[in-house]
């Protein structure tokens, strides 16, 4: 094989594909998969994956060898090849499982947001009409657009903090009586699609969960929790979110409260890039850039689009092929979508016990009033009152526990290093579906 010539090809293909990489750098990522082809001539194809991706695993070893967080799971989709690591603990007790599902947190606003466009295709309503009309329960919403709420255009406030109210009566009476503070800015927040979950209800008469179960997603769930193994929450011992807003209001909105596997997202992620969730001018709102602000969805406002600086301004890597959209979530969840495939990275800081969250908390405020600057709280716990039992729920703020950068760079370049090698394997006439699962928690140096 004219190995040279493969490469070559590889780059014609895809050069236009990558708007802030050039040729060369492809090349470069690239050229480790051209000698251990090479060199193992008779191997097959699970083989040889096996061979390129065991840089990756010893980095994914160090990073959460250094890390707090408990447990995470790994996945990436590149054309016919998938591939998951899964390590550590779901809990204090338990280990991982293959099939975890995690508090995937704001990462839920996105599947909202598909719900959104695919009411708005079949007729439901339009982006230009006013909450008000759709729902007459939002009494100071006369005059705001589902346009403003799902680019996040908008800043809205609610009379009193909907995380003190201890029933759901009281938290949804603050949420309908929502008013506006101010608009034409992007403001990222939750209030927009907890606003337009109830409204979806509304124009429907379908729950929210029912309008989420006919997306036809695996592994993918706001309740019934207990028959699944979960992870994720400083409340998953009640079967709970690790966001307040959400638990205020019930247990889930339209901003927070799914649970979902490492399969169950890209399942989600490529099923919106192939056509099946999103048509090309849905999937366009998730990945051309926000007019009021350039790293973020044209009317999905909470997606993440491709840009230069690429980790630096975004949770897309530069890295990734033009048309990639990314998601994240507080619990430390986060995934990218691609045209060609899809990855994630979850992780479950907030699972940690609250006495090494205390613990946490103590040693990096130590560090802040060294540096002169106000400390931070990292663990919260909220009153609720369910059917006349009051319950304590745990928040923990995950958001510092580990930076996940590193990792979906590591994501971008084993995707880029994938579509090469799914390109190999067709010039080899093997088109055939690989999947790699990786139990770390098994693996020996």
């Amino acid at each position: 094989m004219n190995y040279i010539k493969l490469m070559d090809n590889f780059l014609d293909d895809v050069k236009e594909d990558y708007p802030y990489i050039n040729s060369s750098y492809i090349r470069e990522v690239c050229s480790k998969i051209i000698p251990i082809i090479y060199v193992n001539k008779d191997a097959d194809e699970y083989e040889i994956i096996d061979r390129i991706i065991q840089d990756d695993l010893d980095y994914v070893n160090e990073i959460f060898s250094k890390n707090i967080v408990p447990g995470y799971t790994i996945g990436i989709n590149e054309g016919n090849i998938n591939i998951k690591y899964f390590g550590g603990k779901i809990d204090s007790n338990n280990l991982m499982t293959e099939n975890t599902l995690f508090d995937i947190a704001s990462m839920s606003k996105m599947y909202t947001q598909v719900i959104l466009y695919n009411l708005i295709k079949d007729g439901y309503f339009d982006l230009d009409d006013n909450i008000y009309d759709l729902d007459n329960r939002f009494v100071n919403l006369k005059d705001v657009t589902v346009r403003e709420l799902m680019s996040f255009s908008i800043d809205l406030f609610t009379p009193g903090n909907m995380t003190l109210m201890e029933n759901v009566d009281d938290a949804k009476e603050a949420l309908f009586n929502i008013g506006v503070k101010s608009r034409g800015k992007y403001v990222y927040s939750d209030f927009g699609l907890m606003i337009m979950k109830e409204v979806a209800e509304k124009v429907t008469g379908k729950t929210y969960k029912e309008l989420l179960k006919e997306l036809g997603l695996k592994e993918t769930v706001v309740d019934e929790l207990d028959k699944y193994t979960i992870t994720g929450s400083a409340n998953q011992d009640k079967l709970a979110v690790n966001d307040p807003k959400a638990i205020s209001v019930g247990g889930y909105s339209g901003h927070a409260g799914i649970f979902a596997s490492s399969d169950g997202i890209i399942d989600f992620y490529k099923k919106t890039q192939d056509g099946i969730l999103l048509d090309k001018e849905g999937l366009s709102w998730a990945t051309e850039a926000n007019e009021l602000v350039d790293n973020r969805g044209k009317l999905f406002g909470n997606t993440f689009v491709i840009v230069k600086e690429g980790l630096k301004n975004s949770f897309v890597d530069n890295l990734s092929p033009r048309g990639s959209y990314a998601t994240q979530g507080s619990t430390r969840t986060q995934g990218v979508a691609t045209p060609t495939g899809a990855s994630t990275v979850l992780t479950n800081p907030a699972s940690i016990s609250l006495e090494e969250a205390i613990e946490f908390e103590n040693r990096f405020n130590e560090k802040l009033i060294k540096q002169g600057k106000n400390p931070q709280t990292f663990v919260k716990n909220l009153k609720f009152n369910r059917d006349g039992i009051e319950e304590i729920y745990h928040m923990i703020d995950a958001r510092r526990m580990i930076d996940l950068d590193n990792i979906t760079h590591m994501n971008a370049i084993t995707s880029l290093r994938l579509r090469f090698l799914n390109n190999y394997f067709k010039v080899m006439d093997s088109n055939r579906e690989i999947d790699i699962v990786k139990n770390m928690n098994r693996r020996t140096k």
